[in-house]
């Protein structure tokens, strides 16, 4: 099925989680654009059980991303989300190592750890 679009997630001042609806398993991308900015820049890749659950997360505390995501919040950026609908845990984790594994930290440098979410 492929990615679907970038969607605003959260900046400095606003929360835009509401409208995901989606709260089954999946891989997603996270991602930062300058607010006059053209294009979004991938910065993350995880995998969850809920996305509506863990994309509410991201936006409202930053979860376990809050450092890296305040500090480009108080840079003016948005944070976006993308993401691919998957029929199982194990089919989103194995998407997610594989996308690790082929672009690693030049693409997804808030993957520091490479770790399994969930």
């Amino acid at each position: 099925m492929g990615w679907t679009h970038w969607d605003k997630l959260a900046n400095k001042d606003e929360i835009f989680n509401d409208g995901i609806e989606y709260d089954g398993h999946a891989v997603y991308e996270l991602g930062v654009r300058r607010r006059y900015g053209k294009y979004v820049t991938p910065v993350y890749v995880g995998e969850t059980n809920n996305l509506k659950r863990r994309m509410g997360e991201y936006a409202t505390t930053g979860s376990h991303l809050w450092s890296y995501a305040s500090k480009y919040w108080r840079m003016g950026y948005t944070v976006f989300y993308r993401f691919q609908y998957m029929d199982s845990k194990n089919e989103a984790v194995n998407l997610q190592n594989e996308l690790l594994k082929e672009h690693g930290l030049e693409r997804y440098p808030w993957n520091n750890n490479f770790n399994n979410e969930d």
